[in-house]
């Protein structure tokens, strides 16, 4: 009789933590939740102005960018779901997935990227990372001060799932750039 009760326990035990397992995780997909340890909360979540690795982590969990990295540590698409190089390597179109689409439901469109990028290569921005947008036709003198019109900076939405981005010279690290925070959405 007591091993009837024990093994009776035994299973009870074992079909409630699989119920209850199951519910947990069917209840976490259906709210989307996104938990990551941290040592402290980051300040800011604006990819533009991050540096610091607790933060650029959280970022990387909430945006995503035109490209990302895959296992192998290629750029592959992202947000982009495609792009094209001219021949002379300085002008990059990329064809931004339709689906796309921001937590309030609104779609995530090229002028979004243009104005971000313009913005983390203002004179005001404080992150100290805009040298790394100046290989973009006119970001450094943008970021300088020394132009004034953002119009001149070679990050155009063409329309509102295509955006072109034309360098000072060829680069063959821009693509992988592109999955960095200083050039993500933001």
């Amino acid at each position: 009789m007591k091993k009837l009760l024990h093994v009776l326990l035994a299973l009870g035990l074992l079909l409630s933590i699989i119920i209850t397992e199951g519910k947990e995780a069917s209840a976490a997909v259906a709210k989307q939740v996104l938990r990551i340890g941290v040592d402290a909360i980051p300040a800011v979540l604006d990819p533009a102005p991050t540096v610091d690795g607790t933060a650029s982590s959280v970022i990387k969990g909430l945006f995503e960018g035109l490209v990302r990295l895959n296992q192998s540590g290629q750029a592959v698409p992202g947000i982009a779901k495609s792009w094209k190089i001219s021949n002379d390597g300085k002008t990059y179109t990329f064809t931004l997935r339709s689906s796309a689409k921001w937590s309030n439901q609104q779609p995530v469109k090229a002028s979004d990227f243009e104005y971000a990028w313009k913005l983390a290569l203002s004179p005001q921005a404080t992150n100290g990372l805009a040298f790394k947008m100046f290989m973009i036709a006119g970001a450094e003198n943008y970021h300088n001060g020394k132009q004034k019109d953002a119009s001149k900076v070679g990050i155009k939405a063409l329309n509102d799932y295509t955006l072109q981005v034309t360098l000072t010279e060829k680069n063959y690290t821009f693509i992988q750039m592109l999955a960095e925070n200083s050039m993500e959405q933001s």
